[in-house]
């Protein structure tokens, strides 16, 4: 989708600040809240970004180019499943751009490009669902000032809002996979301790994937244990990213505790070959992929074999360690983008934040489709 990754690149360096989002949010000392405010109405479909048998952000150009170490460049067109046993769910990450402490439920074209690019893909393996949210903003999150404070609260509700719509209008037992990056991950989290965890309904949840959640303490779900086998039903991935060079430091908001990360390249524990896909433009200035300059047509790249991923214990700190694996005969290009920089300057406590979904979309892709494998086999 040209018009997709045209947008998204309008946006990306407000996306690129999303770390700082919910962080910040999350930090923030609790005070007392206002009355919650009215439900928010999810039968209007503008309130969906991603919605299935409705045009949205998840429709478009998602084809993609693997690029091999020798330079060789192969396309693979995109098909998208509508008849996919689960639904995916999915909250972005802080985005929004309007001046207010928290968005409304129009979304402009952070939104939009969030969810293209962290999203769209997994609709080869589910159907698609994305709800707008009343997120805390880029500015209520840099505590700057906006028009209106940020309220967390507001941001919960509608969450809360359009799962109970979902669920009372599309889901119709089906199973749910819920993906959330940053703020969006730390309100599934809630979500998930407050309505799910320990009720009849968590038995519908296939998978939750949360990425950079944001605090240090994870805590444990009574009834979805963290994923260890592929296939397996009902089970949690988390983890935050960061170089192996360069680990997070105490101050970190995105490292996590309790034993939480789970390495979706090898979710049995150890090191394992991730299977990226990024969006073309994340490389700075727009570089070429290969070293002979050869142009990448589809929005999306991938280059197998040049990321590995392991689960690190750090003190009482867990964090995925991503190692960037480039020799000399390589022809691709030896390093990734997605480090966080803020103020202009390198953020090494945020890591890899920019880009956590895309290193390991491929993975977590082929685990929610080896679920379907085995909810089929029980059929």
């Amino acid at each position: 989708m040209r018009a997709g990754a045209g947008l998204f690149r309008l946006g990306r360096r407000r996306l690129a600040l999303s770390a700082l989002l919910f962080a910040m949010a999350a930090a923030a000392p609790v005070c007392a809240q206002p009355a919650a405010p009215a439900a928010n109405d999810y039968s209007q479909l503008e309130a969906w970004l991603c919605l299935p048998g409705h045009p949205g952000a998840c429709d478009g150009d998602l084809s993609l180019t693997v690029v091999q170490a020798d330079g060789t460049m192969t396309v693979q067109p995109f098909k998208a499943d509508p008849n996919a046993p689960i639904d995916c769910l999915y909250l972005y990450p802080t985005a929004s751009a309007q001046p207010t402490g928290n968005s409304d439920l129009t979304p402009g074209k952070e939104e939009k490009g969030a969810a293209w690019v962290q999203f769209a893909r997994f609709g080869s393996v589910c159907r698609t669902f994305a709800p707008v949210y009343r997120s805390v903003t880029l500015a209520g999150g840099f505590g700057g000032k906006p028009t209106t404070p940020p309220d967390r609260e507001v941001a919960y509700r509608s969450v809360h809002d359009a799962w109970t719509y979902y669920m009372a209008h599309y889901n119709h037992g089906r199973p749910i996979v819920l993906i959330g990056h940053s703020q969006g991950a730390g309100l599934w989290a809630r979500l998930l301790k407050e309505e799910i965890d320990g009720k009849p309904v968590a038995k519908q949840i296939a998978l939750a994937v949360l990425m950079g959640e944001g605090g240090v303490a994870q805590q444990p779900f009574k009834s979805l244990p963290s994923c260890t086998t592929l296939g397996q039903i009902g089970c949690v991935i988390r983890y935050a990213s960061f170089r192996a060079g360069s680990p997070p430091g105490p101050g970190s908001l995105f490292a996590i505790s309790n034993g939480a990360c789970v390495n979706p390249a090898a979710l049995g524990g150890g090191e394992g070959v991730l299977h990226p896909i990024f969006l073309v433009y994340t490389r700075k200035d727009e570089l070429p992929w290969v070293d002979t300059g050869a142009h990448v047509a589809t929005p999306f790249v991938s280059m197998p074999g040049m990321l590995s991923a392991a689960c690190v214990q750090r003190g009482d700190r867990d964090y995925l360690s991503i190692t960037v694996h480039a020799s000399p005969n390589d022809h691709r290009v030896h390093d990734i983008g997605g480090d966080m920089v803020i103020g202009g300057k390198p953020a090494p406590d945020w890591g890899l934040h920019g880009v956590e979904p895309n290193l390991a979309m491929g993975d977590l892709i082929e685990i929610i489709h080896a679920q379907e494998q085995t909810l089929n086999a029980a059929r």
